[in-house]
């Protein structure tokens, strides 16, 4: 009887997974730049990875939460942002001696850099409206069996199924300790898992496997284009470099060269590259 009682107080602490609700594609927009980032000189010499950030979010299909439908948290933006090719917005330090930064002064830093360039860069009014918080108050990632409320501005995004599932397993793996095989029979609905909290403190050992796993994650629903132009993240890390960046960084080279001189464009997603 006693075994009975514990086993029915333990499905009561068990999730089953639950898809995190995404935006469709055919409901989504861009946002309205008027200038760059560029354009402010300062702001690049305090955070040069502000160039990377803009372009990350050049390239989002967004719909607001007055449209319907869930907001966006800021760690699911920083994931993609990450696995999207880009750099940690504070280096790991030169000497391996010193601590690594924590994740969550990864997050405040990006968190910043993103409010920075909307200011300044972006169309007043709804385009900096988007970013606030959502006034919703609920567990974002119940169906990934994590406790808590976190952080979430007012758009979702649309993603590629790859994407999505990219997302789902990062956001486990940092919740947790588990193999890749209890979390692919998490994900199918073979199992649940107990529910937990994220804890932020640290973290810098998953941060950095977002890039030494080379998984660069098509988050638009249509093909995303990438060329073989390297960006070095670390000494010895090496990940394709997204078009849009290059076109930002970039503009006077690439108008200058032939096209038969510039970067071949590979065209689609592999789904190796998402692991």
């Amino acid at each position: 009887m006693c075994k009975v009682v514990k086993a029915v107080g333990q499905l009561k602490h068990t999730s089953m997974y639950t898809p995190l609700t995404y935006a469709q594609h055919s409901s989504t927009k861009e946002l309205v730049f008027i200038t760059t980032i560029v354009n402010f000189p300062s702001i690049i010499k305090i955070r040069p990875w502000a160039m990377h950030v803009e372009g990350f979010l050049k390239a989002l299909d967004l719909k607001p939460t007055s449209c319907g439908g869930r907001g966006i948290t800021w760690l699911e933006l920083y994931i993609l942002y990450r696995a999207s090719g880009n750099p940690k917005p504070i280096a790991n330090p030169v000497n391996v001696g010193f601590a690594k930064p924590t994740l969550h002064q990864q997050m405040v830093a990006f968190k910043c850099t993103v409010r920075s360039i909307v200011k300044r860069t972006l169309d007043s009014g709804a385009c900096e409206e988007l970013f606030k918080p959502y006034a919703a108050h609920e567990q974002q990632f119940k169906g990934l069996a994590i406790e808590g409320v976190h952080a979430v501005v007012s758009f979702n995004v649309a993603l590629s199924q790859h994407a999505q599932n990219y997302l789902a397993t990062q956001l486990i793996k940092l919740s947790r300790r588990c193999s890749s095989n209890a979390i692919e029979s998490f994900l199918s609905g073979e199992v649940g898992f107990k529910f937990t909290k994220l804890n932020i403190k640290g973290k810098a050992g998953w941060d950095d496997s977002i890039c030494a796993s080379n998984a660069v994650v098509s988050f638009k629903q249509d093909v995303h284009e990438l060329t073989d132009l390297p960006l070095v993240l670390h000494s010895d890390t090496r990940v394709p470099w997204p078009s849009f960046y290059a076109q930002i960084a970039m503009p006077k080279m690439c108008q200058a060269m032939p096209s038969s001189s510039r970067p071949n464009l590979i065209s689609g997603l592999n789904a190796t590259n998402v692991a």
